[in-house]
């Protein structure tokens, strides 16, 4: 049995100039990264995704493995799969129009004057087998749903 690997990263709104092909080391993978919600705009409902190819046969493709999402005292645990042998109760990867895969992580959103650190984190288990052929590129935060402010709201009824 093999160690657990821990990857930490800062959550930025940078594309990455490299993806990281993860070694067969290890069978168990931790990615996590925090970034401050006051760089996010307010008031709005955000989703996070990791991004990432698959380079050959992958030790993950049909294995639940589970991603948290929080900010302040929220907290969004889903159980993920990156194959359709788990079923519809999980979150599955799509592939985008550039290439790669993303799977969603979970949602958090923010509030007016909120200056919680938000803290995402995946955990991949292989089993008994090493962790093989996933080239993680990173995770993206996206706008999901943006909320009007209430200054805004009462300005358009007057």
């Amino acid at each position: 049995m093999c160690s657990r690997i821990t990857i930490t990263f800062f959550v930025c709104n940078r594309p990455p100039l490299v993806a990281a092909e993860l070694l067969p080391r290890t069978n168990q993978l931790e990615i996590s990264g925090t970034m401050a919600s006051t760089l996010l705009s307010q008031r709005s409902t955000y989703a996070a995704y990791m991004v990432f190819k698959f380079k050959v046969e992958s030790t993950l493709i049909d294995r639940v493995q589970e991603s948290v999402v929080s900010i302040g005292e929220y907290r969004d645990t889903n159980l993920i799969c990156f194959g359709a042998v788990c079923g519809n109760n999980f979150e599955q990867p799509r592939k985008r129009r550039d290439g790669w895969m993303e799977i969603k992580l979970g949602e958090f959103s923010t509030e007016d004057g909120d200056d919680s650190q938000l803290h995402i984190q995946v955990i991949l288990n292989t089993g008994n087998q090493l962790l093989k052929g996933l080239i993680m590129l990173g995770i993206e935060i996206r706008v999901a749903k943006w909320r009007a402010s209430q200054d805004a709201s009462d300005h358009e009824k007057s």
